[in-house]
């Protein structure tokens, strides 16, 4: 799953460029698959 223009603050829910919701983030660090 690739992820762009997503929200990189801690504890903010993430969305994806095109708007759908991604889910909670607890980590700065994202990966790519």
């Amino acid at each position: 799953m690739r992820i762009k223009k997503i929200t990189e603050v801690i504890g903010s829910k993430v969305y994806t460029d095109s708007g759908d919701f991604f889910g909670e983030i607890e980590e700065a660090n994202l990966q790519e698959n």
